[in-house]
């Protein structure tokens, strides 16, 4: 690539790969329990997982977790930023009521976050486990 660029902008250039940490709000994983969210898009909270016939997952922390081939340890509850109170995008307008919601009946939380111990496959619709 860097010979190609080098020759069509006609002066030599070279092509170094950055690793680039991927955005996360501070863990691996973001799990998310279907029964949390309400009439809420799920797209509001920015979930990496979300898990069908929960209604939280409070009490998951401290657990470790099988989802498909992934062993995951949970470790907290996620308290939200002002981040689901805008606008995301097409059809998920600006809520400022969420964070009130949630500060009533929730603590400000909603999900939990988990760090991969054992990395592998998890595909939609993959069992979950307490391991």
């Amino acid at each position: 690539a860097s010979a190609f660029l080098s020759q069509w902008l006609g002066r030599d250039v070279e092509i170094e790969l950055a690793r680039v940490a991927p955005y996360v709000d501070e863990a691996h994983l973001h799990l998310v329990a279907a029964g949390e969210l309400g009439d809420w898009d799920v797209r509001r909270f920015r979930p990496n997982v979300v898990v069908d016939g929960a209604r939280d997952l409070d009490d998951l922390v401290g657990a470790r977790l099988a989802l498909g081939s992934v062993v995951v340890d949970v470790y907290k509850r996620t308290k939200r930023c002002a981040m689901p109170t805008m606008r995301q995008g097409e059809g998920i307008e600006k809520d400022v009521s969420v964070l009130r919601t949630l500060a009533r009946g929730r603590d400000l939380r909603l999900g939990v976050y988990a760090q991969v111990v054992t990395p592998g496959r998890l595909d939609v619709g993959a069992s979950i486990t307490v391991v």
